[in-house]
């Protein structure tokens, strides 16, 4: 009920929803819930992706399976972790029955996302980081990158202080470029601004002009996406 979200309910009226939809996975965090999404897997077949921080109630051991340490920080760690599991993913699925097909997964800031929810069977796994000179830049993973030249667009760079939106909308009109170039058999994409800053730093409810901004913004993606669907002549063979 904060705003109008008419590319969302264009596919709600012509396709199925679920009101009482339940995972039952006990992690409503980032890591955990986007291996599970790749995977089908919760995290006690798929290596243990929990949360960020973790302490071993009988050792009282931290563990981290995101190292979160600035600059050094390990952006395939959650696949790697997924892969030594042995647990399968909608990439190995596909590329069994297609090896010709193309995976890719993104995110703005928040590579590991793009990285569970892709694993090592993704071809492309892109995010945003912050470039030598301070500025918010798309980069991809070591072994899965797009392209050099379509992270080289002078529009995909923005200012790491841009207006509410800013870093969600390059990561769709990215994601366009790769399905107009690339035609990935799967497409998927995590919007972190709804999580970080609006819904962590303030709350939805503390602040439903930032949530309005950010669902629309969402929504107008959706919807460039799926004209991009149709103008491939694709979309009615896309779930």
């Amino acid at each position: 009920n904060y705003t109008d979200v008419p590319n969302i309910d264009s596919l709600k009226a012509s396709g199925t929803t679920y009101d009482r939809g339940w995972v039952g996975q006990l992690e409503s965090v980032t890591p955990a819930c986007h291996a599970t999404i790749g995977s089908g897997c919760f995290p006690t077949t798929n290596g243990g992706i929990l949360g960020f921080w973790w302490k071993d109630p009988s050792t009282g051991l931290d563990f981290n399976s995101v190292p979160l340490n600035g600059a050094g920080a390990d952006p395939n760690s959650l696949s790697v972790i997924m892969d030594n599991a042995g647990t399968p993913t909608m990439a190995e699925y596909l590329k069994r029955h297609d090896s010709r097909a193309k995976v890719y997964t993104a995110s703005g800031q928040k590579f590991y996302a793009a990285d569970a929810v892709g694993g090592v069977h993704a071809d492309y796994t892109s995010y945003y980081h912050v470039t030598p000179d301070g500025r918010w830049g798309p980069t991809c993973i070591e072994g899965r990158q797009l392209p050099q030249e379509m992270l080289n667009r002078p529009d995909l760079t923005i200012n790491t202080d841009s207006p509410t939106g800013q870093q969600d909308a390059m990561v769709g009109d990215l994601a366009v470029d790769v399905v107009r170039r690339e035609r990935p058999r799967i497409v998927i994409l995590n919007l972190p601004e709804m999580d970080w800053p609006v819904g962590h730093r303030d709350g939805g409810p503390l602040d439903p002009g930032q949530v309005a901004i950010l669902m629309k913004n969402a929504d107008n993606i959706l919807g460039k996406l799926v004209e991009e669907y149709k103008g491939a002549g694709i979309y009615q063979d896309t779930v």
